[in-house]
């Protein structure tokens, strides 16, 4: 089972902490906020960016659709 990324746009502001740690998972859209991409990004990798997201706008949820991950 694998992970995909979710960001929520009404509390990130283009941090960009996960394109940094993720590049092949985040990019910065035109509002410059984070942009999940379809991506072989390793889970614990998705995980750390996540974690590392600065205003928590990040989620990760495995393919089945359980929260893997949701900052407090």
């Amino acid at each position: 089972m694998s992970y995909h990324a979710e960001v929520d746009h009404s509390v990130c502001t283009g941090y960009a902490e996960c394109a940094r740690i993720a590049p092949a998972a985040f990019k910065l859209n035109e509002n410059n906020q984070s942009e999940p991409l379809a991506s072989s990004t390793p889970d614990d990798v998705l995980l750390v960016a996540a974690q590392e997201c600065p205003t928590n706008a990040i989620r990760i949820v495995s393919d089945d659709g359980d929260v893997v991950y949701e900052s407090a």
